[in-house]
């Protein structure tokens, strides 16, 4: 994979050494003006396998609690609590 991103810059600075050798502005970064760089796939399969994992638990988590079954009311409750920390988990994880 060669994911390539495209930002605008917030500083006049020298062009990434890892990007890519296409560059709107060759040598360098101007104030408000796009660049590109190369994403660190190490960090993104890091991820990945991070969220992956986080999700494994959840439904790992919530298949042990409802075979359990606890009655009815409990069931429906710790169902809440697991879709509210679903919930918090994408918000915090998932890029906007």
């Amino acid at each position: 994979f060669d994911l390539v991103s495209e930002e605008i810059s917030f500083i006049k600075e020298r062009s990434p050494l890892y990007g890519p050798e296409e560059q709107p502005n060759a040598a360098m970064r101007e104030i408000n003006q796009v660049f590109r760089y190369r994403l660190p796939q190490t960090a993104l399969f890091y991820s990945l396998a991070a969220s992956s994992l986080g999700l494994f638990t959840v439904s790992y988590f919530t298949s042990y609690m409802l075979l359990e079954d606890q009655g009815s009311k409990r069931v429906v409750d710790i169902g809440l609590v697991i879709a509210k920390g679903v919930q918090v988990y994408f918000a915090r994880t998932t890029p906007v």
